[in-house]
């Protein structure tokens, strides 16, 4: 959403070529195909840099549109693992291949890729015996030991105990070095812990693979509770910059996300306990902060029972032909119901503490850990009761304060988002939630040298909860607030100093049309001030905002967002255009 500080004082008048250059499929795949085949030619040779180079020069063009590669990945994971199997392929060939394979994860991202990997029973042991010989030091092949343990994240869910592969019995001595052996669950343990310590993208990858592996119903009750203490002993004091890892970290966070909830009950009051006495939500380090609002979210989800609240505001039915067929879209206008009043539960204090760290996250002068914040509380709050979820309500609306930073308003507005797309905001707080939301719309005030996101973030996430509002409300709600929330809208599609918030102003508006049809003139209006259309900003001045004029409802509000906020603008940009854009605007009161 927001975008570097360099970029704040770019004249943006030039059109925004947006998918003009958006590509129809992967053309070059025969090109890549034989770059594979070519890869053992040419392994020991200085040509395979340039190889290599020529194959990120060609998937680099599908980082906007990576799904264009899934037709194919099937058929390129084939070519790559048929080398990586092959015996005869000499270590340095496989290393080769991995840094290859690892070019198309990075574009296509792991999660997907991960899906089309062979998980065969027999590659349990080749995997994880690679594995095993690696150097997890060695900078030169992190590649291929970041490949290997996604490989194993997927090989590791074999719907069997994995005792079978073990050959011998429990406790048994090894005859070389008289040593008890290993059980391939202890090695696949002894995988995960010894990778989430690295410091390169290796941890990530074993976090994911300790989500996968330890949730296991043969792996669980042995070692689950061990991972966690090992995790919690490790940082015990996690302010020393030394003792931080953060592949632990997300490991943690990541099995409290796939682990099922009896599974994960009996260690989350001590790891509540762990994690809060760490005093996360201070730490210098952006990550710390980032894992431990993932970890406490996940803890309180823990605590309670998931569930649909069946006392949170359900729309009902849609049509978008009687929004356009009706005034003000009264076929979809049902009654508004009472909240039942038997959906209540006893909560854990421990709810109410983790409730308290993500309220005070959204403050965070990081966007990801405001992000990951407003996640949790609209997550927490679709499981609560009727009034404990109001309360939580609340407390977001407190956050839309003049003495508070902007990073609480873009916090709020991100939480107020994520609230009002599941419900959770009764209709009467949704005249609250809009209100917060035009606010919002309003600050623009110069970024402080401190940074922090600025106005131009909690603009863009306002527009955001608008969009989230039409999602979620019908017309009954939104009905008393659709003209302010039209007006807000509008004036910040035509009058926004920054491209993407008049783009997502004009999405939010677009949704409010199509859901629920009580703007004033709102198809015709959006067909003005469409998303393409407002992208320039001297046609969204100077041209857009006289034709959206031209109809009396939006005239006086348009002239009145200038006069107040732009004519005194901070940008000299901004007044210059504005003076003008209020010259056109006037003649249509003359």
């Amino acid at each position: 959403m927001v975008g570097f500080d360099a970029d704040m004082n770019r004249d943006d008048d030039g059109d925004n070529i947006g998918l003009g250059c958006a590509l129809e499929h992967f053309s070059e795949i025969e090109d890549v195909m034989n770059m594979i085949d070519n890869v053992k030619n040419i392994y020991n040779t200085p040509t395979l840099e340039l190889e290599y180079d020529k194959l990120y020069a060609i998937l680099k063009q599908y980082y906007e549109q990576p799904h264009l590669l899934d037709p194919h990945l099937d058929k390129i994971l084939s070519k790559f693992l048929s080398l990586i199997r092959d015996k005869d392929s000499p270590v340095e060939l496989k290393h080769a291949t991995f840094n290859y394979m690892y070019q198309v994860i990075r574009v296509r991202g792991y999660k997907v890729v991960v899906r089309h990997l062979p998980h065969e029973v027999s590659d349990l042991i080749t995997v994880l015996t690679f594995l095993e010989t690696q150097d997890p030091n060695d900078k030169e092949t992190w590649r291929s030991r970041f490949v290997l343990l996604l490989w194993l994240s997927i090989v590791v869910i074999i719907p069997f105990p994995m005792s079978r592969l073990d050959g011998f019995a429990p406790g048994q001595p090894d005859a070389a070095s008289g040593s008890k052996k290993l059980t391939v669950i202890e090695r696949v343990f002894n995988i995960c812990k010894t990778y989430a310590l690295c410091k390169d993208s290796c941890a990530e990858a074993s976090a994911y693979l300790a989500s996968k592996f330890l949730i296991r119903s043969d792996v669980k009750e042995l070692y689950m509770g061990a991972f966690f203490d090992w995790a919690c002993e490790l940082h015990s004091n996690i302010q020393e910059e030394d003792t931080i890892h953060y592949g632990v970290l997300a490991a943690v966070a990541a099995v409290l996300k796939h682990g099922k909830r009896d599974d994960l009950l009996p260690f989350a009051s001590k790891l509540l306990e762990w994690v809060t006495n760490q005093n996360y939500q201070y730490h210098k380090a952006m990550l710390v902060r980032k894992y431990g609002v993932k970890i406490v979210q996940r803890i309180g989800l823990t605590f309670l029972r998931p569930r649909v609240a069946s006392w949170r505001y359900t729309r009902g039915s849609r049509s978008l032909a009687v929004t356009l067929g009706g005034v003000a879209a009264s076929g979809d206008t049902e009654p508004i119901n009472s909240p039942p009043d038997d959906d209540d539960q006893d909560i854990p204090q421990e709810v109410e503490d983790v409730v308290e760290l993500l309220l005070c996250s959204l403050r965070d002068d990081d966007t990801v850990v405001r992000w990951s914040a407003a996640k949790g509380v609209g997550r927490i709050g679709a499981r609560l009761p009727p009034g404990a979820a109001a309360d939580v309500c609340e407390s977001v609306l407190v956050l839309f304060a003049d003495h508070e930073k902007e990073t609480a308003w873009h916090g709020g507005c991100m939480a107020l988002a994520e609230l009002a797309r599941r419900g959770l905001l009764s209709p009467p707080q949704v005249g609250a939630g809009v209100a917060r939301v035009g606010a919002a719309l309003r600050r623009d005030e110069a970024r402080s040298a401190a940074g922090g996101g600025g106005g131009r973030a909690a603009r863009d996430a306002a527009c955001h909860a608008a969009w989230a509002f039409a999602r979620a409300y019908d017309a009954a709600a939104l009905a008393p607030h659709a003209t302010a929330l039209a007006n807000a809208l509008i004036s910040t599609a035509c009058f926004d100093r920054e491209i993407n918030c008049r783009r997502a102003a004009s999405a939010a508006y677009q949704e409010n049309v199509g859901r629920h049809g009580m703007f004033p003139h709102g198809i015709d209006v959006l067909t003005t001030a469409d998303f393409h259309s407002v992208g320039p900003r001297n046609n969204a001045y100077l041209v857009i905002a006289p034709q959206v004029a031209s109809y009396p409802e939006y005239t006086q509000p348009l002239i009145d967002h200038l006069v107040d906020l732009k004519v005194e603008h901070w940008d000299y940009a901004i007044r210059e255009i504005a003076a003008k854009a209020l010259y056109k605007l006037t003649e249509k009161v003359c």
